[in-house]
């Protein structure tokens, strides 16, 4: 037996090593690993580190420096993009960091490297219950935000595009919310990772319908990804996203900003949401960096107006393949009422998954009546008019709230 240190890579800040008793054969290819790794030749390293796994798999060493052996031979899969090779020695270095009782944060820390093996092999699944269980391990340590903010943001970004990428949009309100609170105490500069957290935390206000969150999330997540460079039609998605919410909530006639006794026009009452709205949206530094902002697009009705009423209510059969698979969805559309109270130029403004609803969305909308916006009694136009439909499943719906 000879004494070797089983070196771990020196992640997210996390430079940990474990000391053991390693057989002869095994820390020989150990220092030949070690040599790999140190000429900076990837291949070389993930050759080397997979002759160590295969090696220690075999012998009697202590859990410390198998998980650790483990660990390099996930990074370095990675490296070279064998990714069904990373996502088995990371689980296999989480499972036994786990099991041993090591430290949580080196259980959450390769929990969430197994999660992105996972998602690399598309394998979403596995990548929610890596992800979770690395979350799982990192809430237990409540002064890790403080310590580790960028590593926790990151953790959290990816539970909330692994529950994105699962059609499971009312879950991603936490993780996302948690992930940028996270990255503002890590003095993260503004990249798509941050943009598309609030992105995900805003589309999450969509399905619960609070469309004052929506806009100011989705309106956030387009100043940041502005300043990161992103492609112009990533911003222009999401800041036409804030413009809708803002008319959504303005059509919304149960909305929170209304009074109890709507004493108050719709004019003011509109002209105070739209003052909150953009007094969060101001309050944000990203905001202020922003070198162009685009405006929530306006309703077109004029000073004093009460807006569009829908008449009767809208009953919308659920695709078939769609709940067959346990799709769910969301569509926004958008309609001009004229002051008849007709419809006309009927539009889908956003859509998840792709196009799955819209057709439905489309053939229901066209047929609806409206009675029509009026102005001092008189009915006019009322141009965007913004309605949402979501589908959802029961089944789902229950399974948030036992979540």
């Amino acid at each position: 037996m000879k004494q070797v240190w089983v070196a771990l890579c020196c992640l997210a800040g996390l430079a940990v090593a474990a000391e053991g008793q390693l057989p002869d054969n095994v820390a020989d290819l150990y220092r030949a690993y070690q040599s790999a790794e140190q000429s900076g030749d990837v291949n070389a390293a993930f050759v080397a580190a997979e002759a160590v796994y295969e090696a220690a798999e075999r012998a009697d060493i202590d859990p410390a420096s198998w998980a650790a052996i483990a660990e390099n031979l996930g990074y370095f899969a990675a490296a070279i993009g064998d990714d069904e090779t990373a996502w088995r020695a990371w689980r296999e270095a989480a499972r036994t960091t786990e099991r041993s009782g090591g430290e949580m944060v080196m259980v959450g820390w390769r929990w969430h490297n197994a999660a992105k093996a996972a998602i690399e092999l598309e394998d979403w699944d596995d990548a929610r219950d890596a992800s979770d269980r690395a979350l799982q391990a990192f809430e237990t340590l409540p002064d890790l935000i403080e310590t580790h903010a960028s590593l926790l943001g990151t953790a959290y970004y990816l539970n909330a595009d692994i529950h994105f990428r699962l059609g499971r949009y009312r879950f991603l309100s936490e993780p996302a919310l948690r992930a940028v609170a996270a990255f503002e105490v890590a003095s993260r500069e503004p990249d798509i990772v941050f943009g598309q957290s609030y992105y995900y935390a805003g589309l999450n206000a969509f399905m619960e319908k609070d469309y004052e969150d929506a806009a100011v999330y989705m309106h956030l997540a387009g100043d940041i990804l502005r300043l990161a460079g992103a492609p112009e039609g990533s911003v222009t998605h999401a800041n036409g996203l804030s413009a809708a919410a803002t008319l959504l909530a303005d059509n919304d006639r149960l909305g929170v900003y209304r009074p109890a006794r709507h004493v108050q026009t719709h004019a003011s009452a509109s002209e105070i949401l739209r003052e909150r709205i953009w007094a969060r949206i101001d309050a944000n530094k990203f905001h202020n960096l922003s070198s162009e902002l685009v405006d929530a697009e306006n309703d077109g009705l004029p000073v004093g107006a009460e807006p569009a009423r829908r008449l009767g209510e809208i009953t919308l059969s659920y695709p078939p393949r769609a709940a067959q698979a346990g799709i769910e969805g969301v569509v926004i559309a958008g309609v001009d009422v004229d002051e008849t109270g007709e419809v006309s130029n009927a539009r889908i403004v956003f859509s998840l998954p792709g196009d799955l609803f819209d057709e439905m969305v489309m053939n229901e909308i066209e047929g609806i009546r409206f009675e029509p916006a009026r102005l001092d009694g008189q009915p006019i136009a009322h141009p965007n008019f913004m309605m949402q439909f979501n589908f959802e499943l029961l089944s789902s719906r229950r399974r948030q709230r036992e979540e």
